[in-house]
């Protein structure tokens, strides 16, 4: 076999059970994890890269990253062209401190509150990203390249995707047991388990809308360890690539886990800004900057990692590169410096 390489594509119906494990080791909210389920989803994802999906808010894009030339696949990420429309609105815990003052104790008490939000007219959502652990540490930053990936795509279809951005973080104990947050909130106002709750939520979140509280809720009322998990996660990589580009916690959390949001101004995000089309030529050449090179043809989405040197309104990549992306002939690519 030759050396090994990583390529970011669409994915497929036929990955559905590769990337179950995968799916597993999110949160439930992100993808579902049975494999005839998040085959409907790849279904939706393929015919939205084919552009036979148009309708606002129920285009999604699954990417996967594959370890070649052994076919394995590695990693996934996803993006959402609009997360909370008119029919299927997006529902967050807006978090905020009240101030309570006692004038005859010469007392102040500051409280975390909790207060339901309703969004008809969503962001886009950034979601689902997610490796194998044993390739999380890889010198390559893998994670890195396949969260870049989404922001490449949208750039390159900029038209498809709303002025704001979402991303949620997984929470604490992501792909483990029923999350603390939902066990001591969302049961209690929905008698759901989670499992049910994030199979429901995954198609509506109406009970959400009919059951949880309308005014605000005192975090303090909660146990312990559910006030700490709310704002809480364990992708501290995620969260950090996010606060590098331009992201910022929204002060929102989900209703399911307590996992908090961030939200950036889709232009206003580095990588989408330093995203651009160059033409492309191969040669060998000595690059200190590494790009993320990609190309979307009719419904087939390729991207890699490769040295490269920007030369006016053109790539130099090196020898190869091309072939990798499995395309035959590209003329023309994306690119996104993955440098710093």
């Amino acid at each position: 076999m030759g050396e090994s390489y990583y390529l970011i594509r669409e994915a497929r119906k036929e990955d559905a059970k590769s990337i179950v494990p995968l799916a597993a080791l999110l949160d439930r909210l992100s993808l579902p994890v049975e494999e005839e389920a998040l085959a409907d989803e790849l279904v939706r994802s393929e015919a939205s890269f084919g552009g036979s999906i148009r309708a606002l808010g129920e285009e999604r894009y699954i990417l996967v990253m594959e370890e070649k030339p052994a076919g394995k696949i590695i990693g996934t990420s996803s993006l959402i062209a609009q997360h909370g429309t008119k029919a299927v609105p997006h529902v967050s815990l807006i978090v905020f401190a009240e101030e309570r003052v006692s004038a005859v104790l010469r007392k102040t008490m500051v409280h975390a509150c909790l207060q339901l939000k309703v969004d008809r007219d969503g962001p886009t959502a950034i979601s689902s990203l997610v490796l194998l652990p044993e390739y999380r540490s890889n010198p390559l930053k893998l994670g890195k390249q396949l969260s870049l990936a989404r922001f490449a795509f949208l750039k390159m279809h900029r038209e498809r995707f709303r002025d704001r951005l979402l991303a949620k973080l997984m929470p604490v104990n992501a792909g483990g047991a029923a999350p603390v947050f939902w066990e001591a909130f969302g049961k209690r106002f929905t008698g759901l388990d989670y499992a049910e709750a994030a199979r429901l939520s995954l198609v509506d979140d109406e009970f959400v809308l009919s059951l949880f509280p309308k005014d605000r809720v005192y975090a303090s009322l909660l146990p312990p360890e559910a006030q700490q998990a709310i704002g809480a996660t364990s992708s501290l990589v995620e969260q950090k690539i996010l606060e590098k580009i331009g992201f910022r916690y929204s002060h929102e959390v989900s209703p399911f886990d307590g996992a908090p949001y961030y939200t950036a101004v889709t232009d206003e995000v580095t990588v989408v800004r330093l995203t651009d089309r160059y033409g492309c030529q191969e040669a060998p050449i000595e690059a200190e900057t590494s790009y993320l090179v990609a190309v979307h043809e009719k419904r087939k989405f390729r991207a890699i990692a490769c040295p490269g040197k920007v030369q006016a309104d053109r790539i130099v990549v090196p020898p190869g590169t091309i072939e990798k992306l499995e395309l035959g002939r590209v003329e023309s690519v994306w690119a996104l410096p993955l440098t710093g």
